[in-house]
C-alpha cells in the first residue's frame, strides 16, 4: 500500500506501562503444542515465550481518564485447550540486567526467522494483515472469523504507518467501503447504480473469487481486504455498501489519498470563484 503518507498526522504521547517477561506455558493437564523457533538469542526466545504464555505475560496498558487501564486495542486473549511448549536453541545470552520491551522492528525480525525456518513466508503476510484488522472486529463487537484467504504480498516498509491507520476501525471500514464509490455517480442515485456490482459480487460463493474481484477495483488497499476476510470483517463493510449507507471519513481519505466522497473532487477556478463569492455574500447571515 503505496498511498499513506504520514504527513499532517498528529501523535498524542500518553503516560504507558509495558511489562514483557519469558512466561511459562500453564500446565493444565491438556494438550501442548511444541513450538520450534530454531536458532535465536535469548531476547527473542524471551519475546516468543511472553507470546505464547497463557498467565498473561504481555501486558501493554495505559490509564484512562477513570483510572482504569485502557488495553491495546490489537490485545486479545487466545482460547486454548492446552498450552505451548518451546522448542529452541540459544545462540546468544543477554547481557543487560533489566529487560526492555521488545521493539517492532525486533519483533518482526523474530516473526521473519520463524516463517523463514518454516518455509512460510506468505503465512506471515496473511498473519499481519489479520491482526491489522483486529481493532475492527472489536469495534463490530465480533469475534475473529476463520476465514482462509489468498496470500496478499503488501509493502513491509508500509507496516508502521498501517499498523496507526489499524488503531482507527471506523477509518479502516471507511477504507475499505470506498471501493464503491464512482465519482460519475451522482448521489441520489447511487443506491440504483449499486445494484449492478453487487448483482455480481452476490454470485460468489468463494471467497477467494470475491476477494480478488474487490482488491483489483482498488489494489492500493488490497492488504486491507486480506485482513478484512481474515476477521469477517467484510461481511458488514459488503451489507453497509449493498444498502448505500457506509461512514466516510475524510481525514484517512486525505491522508491515503483515496477517494470517498465528491468533496475530494477538483473542481475549476472559475467554480472556485464562485464558491468563494456566495460565501463572502452570505456570511452576514451567520454571523
Amino acid at each position: 500500500m503505496d498511498r499513506v503518507d504520514p504527513r499532517g498526522t498528529n501523535i498524542s504521547v500518553l503516560s504507558c506501562n509495558v511489562n514483557q517477561d519469558s512466561g511459562t506455558p500453564s500446565n493444565t493437564g491438556n494438550s501442548s503444542t511444541e513450538v520450534d523457533i530454531g536458532e535465536v538469542e535469548d531476547d527473542g526466545a524471551q519475546w516468543w515465550g511472553a507470546v505464547l504464555s497463557n498467565d498473561g505475560s504481555w501486558d501493554l496498558t495505559i490509564q484512562g481518564p477513570n483510572g482504569k487501564p485502557l488495553y491495546s486495542p490489537w490485545s486479545i486473549r487466545p482460547v486454548l485447550n492446552g498450552s505451548f511448549t518451546i522448542a529452541k536453541k540459544i545462540t546468544a545470552r543477554s547481557r543487560g540486567a533489566v529487560r526492555t520491551p521488545t521493539s517492532s522492528a525486533a519483533a518482526r525480525g523474530y516473526l521473519s526467522d520463524f516463517c523463514s525456518l518454516h518455509e512460510i513466508e506468505d503465512q506471515k503476510l496473511v498473519a499481519l494483515v489479520d491482526a491489522l484488522l483486529i481493532p475492527v472486529a472489536k469495534y463490530d463487537g465480533r469475534q475473529e472469523g476463520s476465514s482462509r484467504s489468498r496470500p496478499y504480498h503488501m509493502d513491509k516498509s508500509q507496516f508502521d504507518k498501517l499498523l496507526t491507520l489499524s488503531g482507527n476501525p471506523r477509518g479502516i471500514k471507511a477504507l475499505l467501503c470506498s471501493v464503491f464509490y464512482e465519482p460519475n455517480v451522482e448521489c441520489n442515485i447511487c443506491g440504483i447504480w449499486l445494484q449492478g456490482p453487487f448483482a455480481l459480487l452476490n454470485q460468489f460463493n468463494d471467497d477467494n473469487a470475491l476477494s480478488r474481484t474487490l482488491i483489483r477495483r482498488d489494489p492500493d488497499i488490497g492488504a486491507l481486504w486480506v485482513g478484512a476476510f481474515m476477521t469477517d470483517a467484510h461481511h458488514q463493510c459488503l451489507q453497509r455498501a449493498q444498502a448505500a449507507w457506509w461512514d466516510i471519513d475524510r481525514k484517512v481519505a486525505a491522508w491515503t489519498d483515496t477517494p470517498m466522497s465528491f468533496i475530494q473532487e477538483p473542481i475549476s477556478a472559475f467554480s472556485g470563484l464562485k464558491l468563494k463569492f456566495l460565501v463572502q455574500t452570505n456570511a452576514g447571515y451567520y454571523t
